[in-house]
């Protein structure tokens, strides 16, 4: 019988990185169902929320309930390639077409989420796509840097040990 390489906390980890990321689609393709009306008031909320926020940090007016929108998608799919990465680092594979697959995977998902909203008559739009690939980009990039920086540094130690 094979052993497995994995724990049972590695086990559980990927496995909750999956009903994660699995929910994190959810959420995104849900929202994208919503009519143009229920979405506007769903942004709405959360802009008067962080309005406060945005205005001491950046400036009274400066942030517009359009940009909050924006940053909404950036930040779903930052989340979502948090986890793609996370998935792929705990199996510990993480590697250059590793990465690809995660930022083509965003991608995919970002074009099947305007496309949800083209059915749901709201129009669907390449920015928004772009938009939501930054999001993954930006994480993955962020691992990818970390990944090199921690290679670099367990190398120097075992060359050091030598």
């Amino acid at each position: 019988m094979a052993e497995n390489k994995f724990s049972t906390g590695r086990k559980i980890y990927i496995s909750v990185l999956f009903v994660l990321l699995v929910l994190t689609i959810g959420f995104i393709w849900c929202n994208s169902m919503l009519d143009g009306n229920t979405s506007s008031k769903e942004s709405g909320r959360v802009f008067v929320f962080l309005e406060p926020f945005f205005d001491g940090v950046f400036g009274k007016g400066v942030i517009t309930e359009a940009i909050t929108r924006k940053m909404a998608h950036v930040t779903e799919f930052f989340i979502l390639g948090l986890e793609l990465t996370l998935i792929f680092v705990a199996y510990g594979n993480y590697n250059f077409k590793n990465w690809l697959f995660i930022i083509s995977e965003g991608v995919f998902i970002a074009l099947f989420d305007e496309t949800i909203q083209y059915f749901t008559r709201r129009g669907s739009s390449v920015i928004d796509v772009l938009i939501d690939g930054i999001g993954v980009m930006a994480v993955s990039l962020i691992a990818g840097l970390i990944s090199i920086i921690v290679c670099s540094v367990k190398n120097k130690k075992a060359t050091k040990k030598k």
